[in-house]
C-alpha cells in the first residue's frame, strides 16, 4: 500500500487523479491539460507515487545482483 503523508490539499487531489488514471497515455494527456503552474507540482506527485511504489515493492531474489557486486569488488 502506497502512503504519502504531509501533502497539501492540491497535492492530495493531484495524487488521487494520477492514481485513478489507467495508462501512461492517459497520464500524458492529462498532463497536457494542466496549467503551467500546476504541471510541475503534478510531476513531483507522479514521481513521489512512483518512488513510493518502488520502495514498497517486495524484494525478490537478488543473488544475481550480489554476484555482480562481488565481481566488481574483486576487480
Amino acid at each position: 500500500m502506497i502512503s504519502l503523508t504531509g501533502l497539501t490539499p492540491l497535492q492530495r487531489e493531484l495524487c488521487e487523479i494520477i492514481w485513478n488514471l489507467e495508462s501512461t497515455e492517459e497520464i500524458a494527456e492529462w498532463f497536457a491539460t494542466l496549467d503551467t503552474t500546476v504541471r510541475p507540482v503534478a510531476h513531483v506527485m507522479l514521481q513521489m507515487i512512483m518512488f513510493e511504489y518502488f520502495d514498497s515493492a517486495p524484494l525478490e531474489d537478488l543473488s544475481q545482483a550480489q554476484e555482480v557486486i562481488q565481481h566488481i569488488q574483486s576487480l
